[in-house]
């Protein structure tokens, strides 16, 4: 699992037209570090940049 990272979609706050949308709870947490790339939050989705 050393080579892995997990990214829940309902881990983090979003912002729509509406409002802002809160985590699930017991779902909140930062992204994690990968050791290549970059991962980016953007609106409704991760980015993966490597």
């Amino acid at each position: 699992m050393d080579e892995c990272a997990l990214v829940r979609s309902d881990s983090f706050e979003i912002t729509t037209s509406s409002g802002k949308i809160p985590p699930a709870e017991n779902a909140a947490a930062d992204l994690p570090k990968p050791k290549v790339g970059k991962l980016i939050k953007a609106g409704l989705y991760v980015e993966y940049s490597f």
